[in-house]
């Protein structure tokens, strides 16, 4: 049973669901500083996946007494807290709708979208260029795509003028067009 749960402080984490297709498991969340990585382990105590990190991380580690604590003399942070949660369940609704109802060029461009959003809320500003911790297996996996779809996706993505992945780095050239394709 868990007595804590994980704040990101930095770095990059996605949580995934154990899988025999995959080593790791399918990517079911991305995890961005300043977000709770497994929240939900606090009432329930326990995880349905696994917590893997992709970069370099700094996580603060927040003991459940603590939480509990906290909250019994804070209603205000309770409900904040009650809020990141449902944050994270509206993401993953999107993830479901995204990865059912969207082509593929969408998907992958949807996707992104999502990861230049987040990043800026991370760091409190927009960049047109950053880090990306993800290879082009993981963004396929998180798409429910095949590594040589998205290949052939970002290709279409960096040839309409979007944006660029290459050596680790997300370019975003045309960020108003990235969010529409997606």
């Amino acid at each position: 049973l868990l007595n804590h749960s994980l704040l990101l402080l930095d770095g990059f984490i996605v949580r995934c669901v154990p899988s025999r297709q995959s080593r790791r498991g399918t990517v079911v969340a991305l995890q961005f500083p300043g977000e709770f990585v497994d929240l939900h382990a606090f009432p329930l105590k326990r995880l349905d996946h696994d917590v893997v990190s992709l970069s370099e991380t700094t996580v603060a580690i927040i003991e459940h007494e603590a939480l509990s604590d906290l909250i019994s003399g804070d209603p205000e942070l309770a409900r904040k807290l009650w809020l990141m949660t449902l944050v994270d369940a509206s993401i993953h609704r999107h993830w479901v709708m995204r990865n059912s109802a969207m082509r593929a060029l969408a998907r992958v461009a949807n996707f992104l979208a999502e990861y230049d959003a987040r990043v800026t809320a991370a760091h409190g500003a927009e960049r047109d260029s950053f880090p990306m911790a993800l290879r082009q297996s993981d963004i396929a996996d998180a798409t429910g795509l095949t590594a040589v779809h998205v290949s052939r996706t970002l290709r279409d993505l960096r040839e309409d003028g979007c944006c660029t992945l290459s050596s680790g780095m997300l370019t975003l050239d045309n960020r108003a067009r990235l969010h529409d394709v997606g």
